[in-house]
């Protein structure tokens, strides 16, 4: 016999092997867990989504002062109005996403939700986090976490927020959190 989640040879009658049984059971233990400890959300602050956008602005003035300077005011004008809806459309979806992300760590594991999207991570496959500002975010006291996992890169197994406030007492207990349920 097989095993009907990996394929592997069997010694005795059943299902699924060993490994396969005990990555389950692993799994059921953490989908149990849900005593919170700490939740943090990604904060949306107008003023510094605008200040993201400027080089984009940037681009729109040095194309309406050259449509301007050839006399192309229709033009002129439908650019401006593209740029507006742009920034507006722009503004809209990052407010959307931000309202709807969420990293929730609980006592065994770590959970980004962001919808529709959720990801897991246990603390004992969690490799290293890492957070970083740009000069923006440095203003508005904000900064991007990335949970690395053991196995893959973050971007397969792993997850980022960004725009996490407070980012240097949110990231003195995210280390907190991490270190002692990383030694028991």
């Amino acid at each position: 016999m097989r095993c009907k989640i990996c394929g592997a040879k069997l010694r005795k009658e059943g299902d699924i092997c060993k490994s396969c049984y005990e990555e389950y059971c692993k799994e059921e233990a953490l989908e149990k867990d849900t005593k919170e400890i700490l939740k943090l959300g990604r904060k949306y602050l107008p003023k510094y989504q605008l200040t993201r956008y400027g080089d984009w602005y940037i681009i729109f003035v040095i194309i309406l002062i050259a449509l301007i300077s050839q006399k192309q005011i229709l033009l002129s004008i439908l650019c401006l109005l593209f740029s507006l809806i742009a920034l507006i459309v722009a503004l809209f979806w990052t407010k959307k996403r931000a309202v709807n992300t969420t990293c929730t760590f609980y006592e065994k594991k770590i959970v980004f939700q962001s919808k529709p999207k959720k990801k897991t991570i246990a603390y004992s496959d969690l490799k290293d986090i890492t957070y970083y500002q740009n000069f923006f975010q440095k203003i508005f006291h904000l900064g991007d976490i990335q949970f690395h996992p053991e196995s893959g890169t973050y971007l397969l197994g792993g997850f980022e927020i960004k725009d996490v406030p407070d980012i240097e007492e949110n990231w003195e207990k995210i280390q907190e959190i991490i270190q002692t349920k990383k030694e028991v």
